[in-house]
């Protein structure tokens, strides 16, 4: 994302003021290492409505999960739901049609 380079960029430099004469193996584990603390600590006071607000925070850990889906007016339940149930429909039928004379 074009939207971090400013911020690798100014994180970088900051590792190298704190490192003076460090290697550029050390700079860059260190950048490595603690960009993402860093990051979110700087975009805490951006808008959320941010692209990069949203990356600094990290991804979320908790799943949205459901027992059904509808899709294009048709149901499908998962394994588990399904398992529930005394009727079940594990197929799937595609009704093609075509141009070609095919005999």
């Amino acid at each position: 994302m074009t939207e971090v380079h400013p911020f690798i960029a100014e994180h970088r430099e900051k590792i190298e003021k704190e490192f003076p004469g460090a290697s550029e193996e050390k700079i860059t584990n260190e950048h490595n290492r603690m960009f993402a603390k860093w990051l979110e600590k700087k975009c805490t006071d951006l808008p959320m409505e941010n692209n990069l607000s949203w990356l600094a925070r990290k991804p979320s850990m908790t799943v949205q999960k459901y027992q059904a889906y509808d899709i294009n007016a048709n149901t499908f339940y998962t394994e588990e739901r399904d398992s529930k149930t005394t009727y079940q429909n594990s197929s799937v039928l595609v009704q093609a049609l075509t141009t070609n004379n095919v005999k």
